[in-house]
């Protein structure tokens, strides 16, 4: 014997008055809203069906989690896609807004406290497979992480096809003459080692192009924006004052 509770008619303030609740006591729980839309308790699910397939929950059609007949599962707030999975399995997060569209925080001050790892590609790669594919606004690429075999690339865009004013390199020899490498160690490394390097501040007045942010530059709230400097941008200067030496030593054996 089943009990039930069943209440046929409860009206809401919109006026409709076309709603029923049905608890029952056995394996499932149904509720049904105006006729179509279920809400329905298996003892192993929670399905909820709009009436078209498709199991939607939310507070209204701005914020919601939408998964229909096809696998196809997307969440939206205030109206906006903020993640998005195809039915091939394919994932995307939507970012709308003024900065990180994801943001990975694993902090507990451990060393056990990792960070992204990402598993992709062949199982003994004899190609090039991409771990990261970096695209601008436009969907252009400008850069990607690969790995081929046992190693892995940090690539940067340098087809010619996407540059203008191309001159060979004449003053590589002055502006290493310029640099200034030092070695230091790092504050918050405790065990004090020296390690080899350039201070940024000293580096953007010579190759520019190497170094993120301003010296001493502060952000809103009076906290330290640190310089970063990508000393592959110094690779250029170093090859050509090589073949500049290579000229100068030639000239003198001839001699």
């Amino acid at each position: 014997m089943t009990s039930e509770l069943r209440v046929d008619k409860i009206h809401n303030e919109g006026g409709d008055n076309d709603s029923g609740i049905n608890l029952a006591t056995n394996d499932n729980v149904k509720i049904d809203i105006a006729g179509s839309t279920k809400v329905t308790v298996d003892g192993t699910h929670v399905i909820h069906n709009d009436g078209s397939g498709n199991a939607r929950f939310g507070i209204d059609n701005d914020n919601q989690l939408l998964i229909d007949e096809d696998t196809e599962a997307a969440m939206y707030l205030n109206g906006n896609t903020v993640f998005y999975v195809e039915p091939t399995g394919k994932q995307t997060i939507y970012g709308n807004v003024a900065s990180y569209a994801l943001n990975v925080m694993n902090d507990g001050n451990d060393n056990n406290r990792l960070g992204i790892r990402i598993k992709v590609g062949e199982d003994s790669p004899s190609s090039t497979n991409y771990a990261v594919d970096i695209h601008d606004g436009d969907g252009n690429r400008v850069g990607s992480i690969t790995f081929n075999g046992s190693g892995t690339a940090f690539n940067t865009s340098s087809d010619y096809r996407l540059k203008n004013n191309i001159a060979d390199l004449t003053d590589a020899t002055t502006k290493i003459k310029e640099l200034k490498p030092k070695k230091f160690s790092w504050i918050k490394d405790k065990n004090n080692t020296l390690v080899n390097g350039f201070l940024a501040h000293e580096v953007s007045s010579v190759v520019p192009d190497a170094v993120i942010g301003d010296k001493d530059a502060k952000d809103a709230d009076g906290n330290p924006e640190y310089q970063q400097i990508d000393q592959s941008k110094l690779v250029p200067l170093l090859v050509k004052t090589i073949q500049e030496l290579e000229a100068r030593i030639a000239t003198l054996e001839a001699k």
